[in-house]
């Protein structure tokens, strides 16, 4: 998650994350901007991640997740 005003370390660092999963294949998700009020964005944005994959065929799901 990197949404808010913007910080250049923290961006730096989602940069070095997708060198890094870019090199090795990995996919990489980042929230950009809040999608509920409170606590909820971080266990909102995963669940909806976990749907997306899940919705997939099971041959091409994503190892990690089951």
């Amino acid at each position: 998650m990197l949404y808010g005003k913007t910080n250049e370390f923290l961006e730096k660092a989602i940069a070095s994350h997708a060198l890094h999963n870019a090199r090795f294949g990995y996919p990489m998700a980042v929230m950009r901007r809040s999608v509920t009020n409170g606590y909820w964005n971080k266990l909102s944005h995963l669940l909806s991640l976990i749907i997306l994959e899940l919705g997939r065929p099971e041959s091409d799901r994503l190892k990690w997740i089951l």
